[in-house]
């Protein structure tokens, strides 16, 4: 009998390459921080579903979102900002 379910889909955000790469891409945008103090949290989470009809696989949805937080502190005073850009210029903006 052949597989009839049909291929999970996946809908990339922004692109997280292995834990190295991913360690140098923080580390040069800390590096490029003018700020006092320059904070960057990544958080990577992901969401499966799967729907059924007539008691069959109708649907696979596999969702990989990755947002950072970028905290940086200038003259006492504090501000954080949310992105989906993961990559340096992202994260310097």
């Amino acid at each position: 009998m052949p597989d009839r379910r049909p291929p999970i889909t996946t809908f990339p955000s922004a692109a997280v390459p292995d834990g190295t790469a991913t360690l140098e891409t923080l580390d040069s945008a800390l590096r490029g921080s003018p700020a006092d103090q320059t904070e960057i949290a990544l958080l990577t989470d992901r969401t499966a579903v799967t729907r059924y009809a007539n008691s069959e696989i109708h649907q696979n949805v596999l969702q990989v979102d990755t947002r950072a937080s970028v905290r940086v502190a200038v003259n006492g005073a504090t501000a954080t900002v949310f992105t989906n850009a993961a990559d340096v210029a992202g994260l310097r903006q």
